[in-house]
């Protein structure tokens, strides 16, 4: 399913999953965070974040997930799909943030 179609089938449930940003969009730069959602920085996030274990918070811990990173890499369409899937997430938490420079997605 390709970000478009995954976002516009499944709005509702992410409407109904929107309180639960409450506590980052108080946080300073949140309104300022879709200037970072760019198909670069989508790029650099596959590689070096999602790979690596990380603490939240004093509750919660991201064990990392190198086998997610090997398969966007590797797979074709990989790279262009999650870069297609931020560019939805961004228009998803900005929508009145001026339009990406450009469209990244899957088919």
């Amino acid at each position: 399913m390709d970000p478009k179609t995954l976002f516009s089938e499944y709005r509702l449930l992410a409407e109904q999953a929107r309180p639960a940003l409450s506590p980052w969009a108080v946080e300073d730069g949140f309104g300022d965070g879709w200037k970072w959602m760019t198909p670069d920085f989508t790029d650099w996030f596959v590689q070096v974040i999602i790979p690596r274990p990380y603490k939240i918070d004093q509750w919660h811990t991201y064990p990392g997930a190198p086998w997610l990173t090997k398969a966007l890499v590797e797979h074709a369409r990989g790279r262009a799909w999650v870069q297609g899937f931020v560019e939805e997430l961004r228009q998803f938490l900005y929508p009145d943030a001026p339009a990406a420079a450009s469209s990244a997605g899957a088919s």
